[in-house]
């Protein structure tokens, strides 16, 4: 009986170390599996955040992109007048249109030599005529012709223009006393396009009751050398 009695204390002071020891074993564990956890629960948090901004950025404003616009393109004022053509001298072929409600009358020619004189005339007094003058034949240079011409109209103003790529001097006044006495007061344009073989002159007489320069002008855009 008395060894049984000392060996009892030995057992016993054995087996408390190793109940300590899983007990820790245990806690460092629950520990760990926490601070797992933790990691795990903070990632899903930032992950969630990230796909949340994402979201809305996605369903805020987008830029409205700038329409394009095609340019309109501009309708021909005179796509339905009536044309004009003078070919009896080939040299001198030319081509003008006019509006659709005008008559048109030709020759004779000038005191200068002159193909195909035409006169343009609008349902009113105004008209609009056009011819070609022969230099060689006719004997008076450019200059000469315009100078003269100048002399039957007040209120003088001259312009250098550009007709066909060719240079071309505007003048324009009210004729005067010199002038055709049933035209004294009457408002004219005449523009002399200085071309190798001769001048080519386009002009407008205005009742003064009347206003065809937008016509005179949009007449001038459509005039052409016939090749």
């Amino acid at each position: 009986m008395p060894e049984e009695i000392e060996t009892q204390p030995e057992e016993m002071m054995e087996e408390k170390p190793k109940a300590g020891f899983l007990e820790k074993l245990k806690l460092h564990r629950f520990k760990i599996l926490g601070g797992a956890l933790g990691v795990f629960v903070l990632a899903g948090a930032v992950f969630g955040a990230y796909k949340l901004g994402q979201r809305q950025v996605r369903s805020g404003p987008q830029p409205t992109p700038t329409p394009i616009t095609e340019a309109t393109p501009t309708p021909d004022p005179t796509a339905n007048w009536k044309t004009y053509q003078y070919t009896e001298v080939s040299e001198y072929a030319y081509s003008i249109k006019y509006p659709p409600d005008w008559s048109f009358k030709e020759g004779p020619g000038g005191l200068i030599v002159d193909f195909g004189p035409v006169t343009f005339h609008s349902p009113g007094k105004s008209y609009i005529y056009s011819r070609v003058t022969l230099l060689k034949e006719g004997g008076f240079t450019f200059e000469e012709i315009v100078n003269n011409a100048k002399l039957y109209l007040d209120d003088l103003k001259e312009e250098s223009i550009k007709v066909q790529g060719l240079d071309a001097t505007k003048l324009s006044g009210t004729m005067d006393e010199k002038s055709n006495p049933a035209e004294i007061g009457y408002y004219s344009q005449q523009i002399y396009v200085k071309r190798d073989n001769g001048i080519y002159l386009l002009g407008l007489v205005q009742n003064p009751q009347e206003d065809y320069k937008q016509t005179f002008n949009l007449m001038l855009s459509t005039f052409k050398f016939v090749e």
